[in-house]
């Protein structure tokens, strides 16, 4: 990576298609990569064999299989010119300084096995190569070139050349949603890992290629003949896994006392721990307590008070403090555990806590006022325990509130630990309408995944329930259309459109309810979590687009480390696009390289109106941004929107050299990425940007559409950039379809906006508008 990496990229290897027949859209680097890679780990797996070979050999493998995808299709004949070329390519890509005992000879004879032609099979009779080599770069350029993860047959036979004792195994997932697809994925690769010693060694959108022992691949498909613990270990991991990743402080976001009258979304129970909920809600109410001592409170305990006695026809008269204020909140989250978690009928939750803290409750009026209570101010009754808890507790009203709530939380957590089980989870499924989320879940793996081409079978007793629900699902999810009892959701979160998963429900509450299925409302219910809902929430939906990348059909496990290594430092936060810096340097410095994520941090600032990265990194081989306007949303239009994304999309291509797609859809809708005609994809975009770019862009045009949106920008910012927003990046775009030499036109408008007769030389913003508007005069030519 050190070495040869950067001369592929200096020599245009990220542009060049690796395949003109087979891989169209796979460049030559990703070609290479998924080649060597691969190998590396495999040379791991054998030296654990006991199968060693000397770093120098290891050394020549890797040159091996870079000089001959270097080299092939460099010229449209196989002729000796080609075979001339390895001195002059070794020389460019370093190889020597990589492998310095490195032959011309040995090279000469690796391009030439790969020919077809047999009059060149002479060069490697001069040769003293070692033939195992040979074999290797054989086997890379199998695993390099497969589509789908079930095509390794082929590559089978050349790794038992190699070594009989290992085999090729696969996963894969027909279906692909998002967190849900991932957290599939993920789950079967620790299970296969940890109970076959299956190694992830090529990473698809829709699957995993493994490698293993050859005994512990073939116990698979026998273990898969009752595949009811199987299919019990993936539901299992998947929960524990769902929770393991959760990024830290989300529960401090879902715990808000003054953001609705539940204090707590429910679904945080699927994912945290009882305790943990309220260690959480101990920190936010004694941070709400300082805050409090510097503004102040909205409200006086007297007019606390006189509420509870309103609503309770003054049969309940007390006198408030700013202490019980600070409490109640905490009584509400135990009360919510009660009735969510425990199953406990909300009317009781009060008394059965009032009982088990050994707290006085005046009962037959609360019991009277029980629902007034709890809806009138939000949580009346949790002051009134709140008040009376301080009261007839044993603690000094000397205390100061940090003592007296750690110590009430201590004790809380002595009484809700017998509710911490397993046996308490389908009151917890019930209260967030999961009643029949894991065996729809359950179907829906059975159904799209295949583990080396055998599915997973329903147990008798999975089957049954199944298939019982299905006899009362008379309705279809609305996103994805399959028969569900499912759950109700509100048609503005149903709805196939830009409008990102929400659990946030309107504040109108007379809109159409659609069902969709538990598999759905799963995905949605993990993009709630992984999803900075702050940032987003009260954005306006007609911002957004999403953004899928995709492998070039594959990707292997160390290259995606480096990459999600790269992109989490790039997307550490939700990060604005500066859509004018990038102009800049695209028009000053040309294409942004493969993996320099400098270059493409250097254009994203942090901003209010963000692009935010979702963190499905651990999914094999894709992940998904949602993508965002960078300004207000009341100033935001559609052509704005399809540009900005189209163009940023060419900026992630570049530097994932990934494919990339671009749609209003919350879900991909494509399989695998040999789906994707081009790199880049757009679905359905805005008709100006789609008569600029059209729909799909191939790699030969990635470099020409890049410079393309660069000069657009930068050409836009400074001569339309005062009019209204919706003549803005549209005048360019129509004024590129509507005249012959819009570069042309477009100059003579920058002269007459600046009062200038013709374009300085000295002055850089000249020099790039001059260089902008000729790459649009150039652009249909």
């Amino acid at each position: 990576m050190e070495t040869v990496y950067p001369k592929l990229v200096e020599n245009g290897f990220h542009t060049i298609p690796a395949k003109w027949e087979k891989l169209p859209e796979q460049s030559k680097l990703a070609h290479i990569l998924n080649g060597i890679f691969p190998i590396i780990q495999l040379f791991k797996l054998l030296e654990e064999e006991d199968q060693k070979f000397p770093e120098e050999f290891r050394r020549k493998v890797i040159c091996a299989i870079a000089i001959h995808d270097v080299l092939k299709g460099i010229k449209e004949d196989h002729t000796d010119a080609v075979l001339n070329d390895t001195k002059e390519w070794s020389k460019k890509l370093s190889l020597k300084e990589f492998c310095p005992t490195l032959d011309e000879r040995d090279l000469r004879a690796i391009v030439a096995a790969h020919m077809k032609w047999s009059k060149h099979k002479g060069a490697i009779l001069i040769s003293d190569i070692d033939p195992r080599i040979l074999v290797f770069v054989n086997l890379a350029d199998y695993l390099s070139s497969m589509e789908t993860p079930e095509e390794f047959p082929t590559a089978q036979r050349v790794l038992e050349e190699i070594n009989p004792g290992l085999r090729f195994a696969y996963h894969k997932v027909s279906e692909i949603r998002g967190y849900v697809t991932g957290f599939i994925h993920m789950t079967i690769s620790e299970i296969l890992k940890d109970r076959y010693n299956a190694i992830p060694l090529l990473f698809f959108p829709n699957g995993i290629l493994y490698i293993g022992k050859k005994e512990k691949i073939e116990k698979i498909k026998e273990d898969l003949k009752d595949s009811s613990s199987f299919s019990m270990a993936i539901f299992n991991t998947f929960r524990d896994k769902v929770t393991v990743e959760i990024p830290k402080g989300i529960l401090d976001a879902w715990i808000n006392p003054m953001r609705n009258r539940n204090f707590i979304i429910p679904t945080s129970f699927l994912f945290f721990s009882l305790k943990e909920i309220l260690d959480t809600t101990r920190k936010e109410r004694i941070e709400y307590c300082k805050r409090v001592e510097e503004r102040g409170w909205p409200t006086t305990p007297k007019e606390r008070s006189d509420r509870i006695q309103e609503v309770t026809n003054g049969e309940i008269s007390i006198e408030l403090t700013d202490e019980d204020e600070l409490l109640a909140p905490y009584f509400r989250i135990l009360t919510s555990i009660l009735s969510d978690v425990v199953g406990v009928k909300s009317s009781e939750a009060t008394f059965i806590l009032a009982g088990s803290l050994g707290i006085q409750l005046p009962e037959n009026k609360m019991r009277k006022y029980a629902r007034r209570l709890r809806a009138g101010a939000g949580y009346d009754d949790c002051r009134i325990l709140a008040k009376y808890y301080l009261d007839q507790v044993d603690l000094s009203r000397t205390q100061n509130f940090v003592e007296i709530i750690n110590e009430l939380n201590k004790r809380c957590k002595e009484f809700i630990e017998p509710y911490e089980s397993e046996e308490n989870m389908h009151h917890l499924f019930s209260a967030v309408g999961l009643e029949f989320m894991w065996d729809e879940v359950s179907s829906y793996v059975h159904e799209n995944v295949l583990i080396d081409g055998k599915g997973l079978i329903l147990s008798a007793d999975q089957e049954s329930r199944f298939s019982d629900m299905k006899k009362v699902a008379r309705e279809a999810c609305s996103i994805c259309t399959r028969t569900t009892k499912g759950t109700k959701q509100f048609i503005d979160f149903t709805k196939l459109s830009s409008k990102i998963f929400t659990n946030w429900r309107p504040p109108w509450r007379d809109k159409e309810e659609r069902r969709i299925c538990s598999v759905c409302y799963v995905e949605f219910l993990l993009r709630n979590v992984f999803l900075p809902i702050a940032e987003l929430r009260n954005k306006d939906e007609r911002c957004y687009l999403l953004i899928f990348l995709f492998p070039q059909y594959s990707f292997t496990s160390d290259l995606w480390d480096i990459l999600s290594e790269g992109m989490r430092s790039i997307f550490e936060v939700p990060m604005q696009f500066n859509s004018y810096q990038a102009a800049s340097h695209i028009l000053t410095e040309g294409m942004f390289n493969p993996m320099k994520y400098e270059d493409f941090g250097s254009v994203l600032t942090v901003g209010d109106f963000s692009t935010v990265l979702m963190p499905t990194f651990y999914t094999p081989g894709f992940f998904f941004l949602v993508w965002s306007v960078p300004k207000p949303p009341e100033r935001a239009t559609e052509t704005e929107k399809w540009f900005l994304a189209t163009y940023f999309a060419f900026l992630l291509q570049q530097t994932l050299d990934v494919k990339v797609l671009v749609t209003q859809s919350v879900y991909p809708h494509i399989l695998h990425s040999g789906k994707i005609s081009g790199v880049v994809r757009l679905v359905s975009p805005h008709h100006s940007v789609r008569d600029v770019f059209k729909e799909d862009i191939g790699l030969q045009r990635i470099e020409k559409f890049t410079s393309l949106a660069g000069a657009i920008w930068y050409s836009h910012r400074h001569i339309w950039d005062g009019l209204p927003d919706d003549d803005q990046v549209g005048h360019v775009l129509k004024t590129m379809t509507s005249v012959i030499f819009p570069g042309s036109t477009l100059t003579m408008r920058y002269l007459r906006v600046n009062n200038k007769n013709s374009l300085s030389p000295s002055s850089k913003r000249d020099r790039l508008m001059q260089k902008a508007c000729d790459v649009i005069d150039k652009w249909r030519w």
